[in-house]
């Protein structure tokens, strides 16, 4: 889920799509329960954490994962 908030640069979202999709198939997790709510204060934390940065007008929106946040997933995969 959060992964489709990031698209690589010069990517098609169509591609990205495509992943996500390929990707969530596999995940073991069931995100399905979360209401939009939920998922829009996960991701004010984590931008005040600094884990993820936002650019441009909100429907137009680009999130992308930091260096710090890569960190911390890392980090968070590996415990």
């Amino acid at each position: 889920m959060i992964g489709s908030l990031f698209v690589p640069y010069g990517q098609s979202l169509g591609r990205t799509v495509r992943e996500l999709e390929r990707l969530a198939a596999s995940c073991p997790h069931d995100f399905s329960g979360h209401s939009q709510e939920t998922v829009s204060a996960t991701l004010s934390r984590m931008k005040k954490r600094k884990l993820v940065a936002v650019n441009g007008p909100n429907k137009k929106a680009i999130w992308r994962i930091t260096a710090n946040g890569k960190r911390h997933f890392k980090e968070a995969e590996n415990t």
